[in-house]
């Protein structure tokens, strides 16, 4: 899916909407085709393939959506959505037949196709720049700055796959249980630090310090009985899931405003993630048999690696380089726009027209980019100017400057700019 919307250099919204419609129809028809031929049983397995495809689809529709929100409303959007998803995924699973779920799964589908269209329907054309080059320098640039999540979260991925395949012996209904409760604690635990004590959230050092959270969780489980173990399980499925909200965090800021650029690289990573995490499933009797390591040992191993590979990058020269692109000149001047905005109270937009603004952009070109009207533009222009206690545009590049911003276009440049 990342792959397919960096190929697709105009309408994404429209494009995903009609994949996510056509895999739906074709899935359906194949479903109902193996309910009349049940002798048959490759329509049955390429049916649950289409549809699975229309899954990933609509997934990726949706998170096109989620990046275009503000940060506070993406948080929302993740917990609400993520327990949602838990909620209904239990109830299938644990309650549902067959036969029940296939019109649920129907019913939601159809809801969800309705909201896309909707929002589709009334979205203008996106740009097709994606600030970094040519696609596989694009590719290339994902991986090189923001590789090392992949890392962490596959980690995560694994530990949690492992952990459950060493719970076989559970029933589907105890561990159904158990990852829907994990989910929900998830979300709690980041609606409490978010909202409730208001803490500010570094994404990637959050996902780094779980490591070796899980990994010590890991050594404990020779000291535990078996329901210590469903616990243990909980709180690897618990971090992994807190790993994949902050995911989308962290692309929607790498975006900077750039939903296209947002999805692609989430696609880009989460789809390594996934990888990861499935390998988790086979992995436990390869390691335990071939290397004739306790179940525990495995995980734990893999937890301890990621962590000293990641301070050896750390200490690499090169770990902080980054590709010749105006995307670097335009994060230069990020820590000059924090401290503007922590010292007077600007919101993350603000933040993000202020920075716009000090790169040179007119309002026209900051609408485009933060897919939002131009008068949007000059309201938060507006709210900056009074925060900051400046009349003019030049007086607000100048604070810009004495902060310490570093950009190649001088205020003044930036300014015509702006009139332009």
């Amino acid at each position: 899916m990342g792959f397919f919307v960096l190929r697709a250099k105009n309408g994404t919204r429209r494009l995903l909407f009609a994949a996510s419609s056509a895999f739906f129809l074709l899935g359906s028809l194949l479903f109902a085709a193996s309910w009349l031929f049940p002798e048959t049983p490759s329509v049955s397995l390429l049916s649950m393939v289409v549809l699975a495809s229309y899954c990933a689809i609509a997934f990726t529709a949706w998170v096109n959506e989620a990046v275009r929100l503000e940060r506070g409303e993406l948080w929302i959007f993740l917990i609400s959505s993520s327990i949602l998803s838990a909620a209904i995924h239990f109830l299938c699973v644990s309650f549902i037949g067959e036969t029940t779920a296939a019109p649920i799964f129907a019913v939601l589908s159809t809801i969800s196709l309705l909201m896309l269209f909707s929002v589709a329907k009334g979205s203008s054309k996106q740009p097709s720049e994606l600030s970094g080059g040519t696609d596989p320098q694009f590719v290339w640039q994902v991986a090189s700055e923001k590789g090392l999540i992949v890392l962490y979260l596959g980690a995560l991925g694994f530990v949690s796959s492992v952990s459950r395949m060493a719970l076989g012996e559970e029933s589907i209904l105890t561990l159904g249980s158990v990852e829907m409760i994990s989910v929900v604690l998830a979300g709690i635990v980041l609606f409490l630090a978010l909202f409730v004590i208001r803490a500010k959230i570094n994404s990637e050092e959050v996902i780094l310090c779980l490591i070796p959270i899980v990994g010590l969780l890991c050594l404990c489980i020779p000291l535990t009985d078996d329901s210590s173990h469903l616990v243990i399980f909980g709180a690897a499925t618990t971090a992994f899931t807190t790993g994949l909200m902050l995911l989308q965090v962290i692309c929607r800021e790498y975006g900077r405003g750039n939903a296209r650029k947002a999805l692609v690289a989430y696609n880009l990573l989460a789809g390594c993630v996934c990888v990861l995490n499935a390998l988790g499933f086979y992995a436990l009797d390869a390691l335990s048999s071939n290397l004739g390591l306790p179940e525990y040992m495995a995980p734990v191993f893999i937890c301890l690696f990621v962590l000293l590979l990641a301070l050896l990058i750390e200490r690499l020269p090169f770990s902080r380089s980054k590709l010749d692109d105006p995307a670097a000149d335009f994060a230069s001047g990020n820590d000059a726009i924090e401290e503007l905005g922590h010292a007077y109270n600007l919101t993350s937009r603000e933040k993000e027209v202020l920075e716009l603004m000090a790169n040179g952009r007119n309002i026209p070109a900051i609408a485009k980019m933060l897919y939002v009207s131009e008068s949007t533009v000059r309201t938060h222009n507006k709210h900056i100017f009074k925060k900051m206690g400046v009349h003019t545009r030049q007086e607000c590049l100048d604070a810009v400057a004495a902060a310490g911003k570093g950009s190649r276009s001088t205020a003044s440049d930036a300014e015509r700019l702006w009139d332009e």
